[in-house]
């Protein structure tokens, strides 16, 4: 209220500029809300670009002159390209059952698949090294893996991996002469993804 000197007395209404002044709070507060929201869903969905997959199997087969059956079991650590490619990085064993040695391959892992949440079959590759780990010969080679499987949707973060696949190396002889045996095989493998 304002008293003037003739006695004449004027009352202000505050209320629309108090309003204004809610309103104007109301909405800066609703941008930040979905703000937060927009870098959460940003998070997320750069961290679902990260997946594993853990893959024990068996793989069926021989050597050039050897019964090469083998236990296997692989961790693979995959970065998407986008809803159909992925690439990473993966390292397991193979333990051959019959001469009790154990090699420890790591590999660039290359995959493909039709389509991206849905089950569906995809592909596989692999290359990189072994290395005889038990008995410790300082022996390693190159190796080489591939599979054709189907990928199941059984969770929103959890897939079943079905496929077979055949792998490949080599190793050293050294009964009489030096030479080189080529180790190859089928395998049976049953995994799951983890997002």
């Amino acid at each position: 209220m304002i008293i003037y000197e003739n006695g004449k007395r004027e009352k202000f209404n505050t209320t629309d500029n108090e309003t204004s002044d809610s309103e104007y709070s109301i909405e800066k507060n609703k941008q930040k809300t979905e703000k937060v929201i927009d870098t959460t869903e940003e998070d997320t969905t750069e961290t679902k670009k990260r997946y594993y997959i853990v893959e024990p199997g068996y793989v069926l087969g021989g050597g050039d002159f050897s019964n090469m059956d083998r236990l296997k079991f692989d961790f693979i650590t995959n970065y998407k390209i986008d809803s159909h490619f992925a690439w990473g990085f993966a390292s397991g064993v193979r333990y051959f059952k019959e001469d009790e040695y154990l090699y420890v391959p790591v590999y660039l892992n290359l995959r493909l698949q039709l389509e991206a949440e849905n089950s569906t079959p995809f592909v596989k590759v692999g290359a990189g090294y072994t290395h005889l780990l038990i008995p410790d010969e300082n022996e390693g080679s190159v190796f080489l893996t591939s599979n054709l499987g189907m990928k199941i949707k059984t969770h929103k973060n959890f897939d079943v991996l079905l496929s077979i696949g055949y792998d490949f190396q080599t190793r050293k002889l050294y009964d009489y002469i030096k030479q080189t045996e080529n180790i190859k095989g089928l395998s049976l493998n049953l995994g799951i993804s983890i997002y």
